[in-house]
Order: C-alpha cells, then sequence, then structure tokens
C-alpha cells in the first residue's frame, strides 16, 4: 500500500502525474499552493486512471484552477472520497471541491456516480446551468454548490434524490421558482436557497413541512402570501 501525505505545507507548482503508481492508495496533498491549468487537469486526471487501487484523493485549499475533464468519471472504482478538487467514478462516495477557484460547466460526468453520498463544490468559478443528472443518486444526502456563478433553474431532479437532508444553493444567481417536490422531500432537514433571483410564489406544498430544521430563502425575489405550515415540529430557523 503505498501514501503520499503531504497536506499542510508550503508546496508549490504542479501536481506531478503519478500514473506509474500502481499500488497508490491515498493522495493528500491538500492545504499548499498547487497550481494547475485545463491541460494539467486532462493530463493530472488521466494519470490517475491508471491508479486502480486509489481510494482516497485529496486536493483542497490549493489554487487549482480552469476547467476539469470529464475523465474523472474514470477514477479508480475503489475511490470513496474525493476532496475539494474534481469528481471520481460511481463508487466515489464524497466529492468536495471547495475553494480551488474552477470555472466553466460542472461536467454532466458526474450524474454516473451512482454510490455519490455528498457532492459539495462551493466557492468555485462554476458557471452555467446546473444539469438535470441527479436522477441516479440514490444516496445522496447532501448537495452544496454555494458561491458559484451558476444561473438557470433548479433541476427537477434533485427532488428525487429521496436521501437528500441538506440542500444548499444560496449564491448561484439561480432564477425561476422553487420546484414545490423540494418542500415534499421526506428527508430534507436544511433547505438554504438565500441570496439568488428566484422568484415566483411559494406553492402550497411549502405548508407541508414537517422535518425541516432550517429554511433559508431570503434575498430573492419571491412574492405572494406565505402558505400556512403546519403540523412542524422540528423547525429551528426560516428566513
Amino acid at each position: 500500500m503505498l501514501q503520499i501525505l503531504n497536506s499542510s505545507n508550503n508546496f508549490t507548482g504542479h501536481i506531478p502525474l503519478l500514473g506509474d503508481l500502481k499500488h497508490l492508495v491515498q493522495l493528500l496533498v491538500g492545504g499548499n499552493s498547487l497550481s494547475s491549468t485545463t491541460k494539467l487537469n486532462y493530463q493530472v486526471f488521466h494519470s490517475l486512471t491508471n491508479c486502480t487501487q486509489l481510494r482516497e484523493i485529496h486536493l483542497n485549499s490549493n489554487q487549482l484552477a480552469d476547467e476539469l475533464p470529464p475523465s474523472v468519471a474514470n477514477l479508480s472504482v475503489n475511490l470513496q472520497h474525493l476532496f475539494k478538487d474534481w469528481k471520481s467514478i460511481k463508487t466515489l462516495c464524497t466529492y468536495q471541491l471547495r475553494k480551488v477557484f474552477f470555472k466553466g460547466k460542472i461536467p454532466n460526468s458526474i450524474g454516473k456516480l451512482q454510490k455519490l453520498e455528498r457532492l459539495t463544490v462551493t466557492d468555485n468559478l462554476f458557471s452555467g446551468e446546473i444539469q438535470d443528472i441527479f436522477s441516479n443518486f440514490t444516496r445522496l444526502y447532501e448537495l452544496d454548490m454555494t458561491n458559484n456563478r451558476l444561473s438557470g433553474r433548479i433541476p427537477m431532479s434533485i427532488a428525487i434524490c429521496q436521501r437528500l437532508e441538506m440542500l444548499v444553493l444560496a449564491r448561484t444567481a439561480l432564477n425561476g421558482s422553487i420546484p414545490k417536490q423540494i418542500f415534499l422531500a421526506s428527508q430534507l432537514k436544511f433547505l438554504l436557497l438565500a441570496n439568488n433571483s428566484l422568484s415566483s410564489s411559494l406553492p402550497n406544498e411549502f405548508g407541508h413541512l414537517r422535518q425541516f430544521d432550517i429554511m433559508d430563502i431570503s434575498g430573492n425575489q419571491l412574492s405572494g402570501n406565505i402558505p400556512a405550515i403546519t403540523n412542524i415540529t422540528t423547525l429551528q430557523e426560516t428566513r
């Protein structure tokens, strides 16, 4: 078993190509000053597809940037955690991309990650619409895309994620109405949609909330009457 543990140092430059390390299990290089370009992103992830034993990748809190390659969906089938940088394949459980300043669209190939449990792409420069790619996420319990440059509507397929407990889409420039199915999600406890351009009125399903702990829909362009909320027992905060 081979591990590369270089987290929280002051390393600079680029992530090396590691495709020859067939027994690599962990690549932990978060908390440095590593940088990248779109071309280098493609090269790095293409090389990592040869590391078939890879289980964990931490690339958080670096200066990685530019676009992500679709080949991330071809990483090791053993991968369980990929923190704060690209994506992984169908067995990936956690995918976080926080504060690494990636730009461009979020690749549709993320939709192949059928075992994904957490998807966090906060504080980046992702743009374009959020694609309707969530119908296969039967295990997803956390989705956080806060503070990007996204646009368009909230995808309807998010409501299909029956295990979803936390939905955070604040400060992403989303527009349109909030899908009524969101308020019917049986496990949803945290709904944070603040500071977008969401409009229209709240659906009647808003009044059927039962299990919410925190809901924040402030800073939007919502209008109309607020439906009466009945049978709610857990709500701690609403805005």
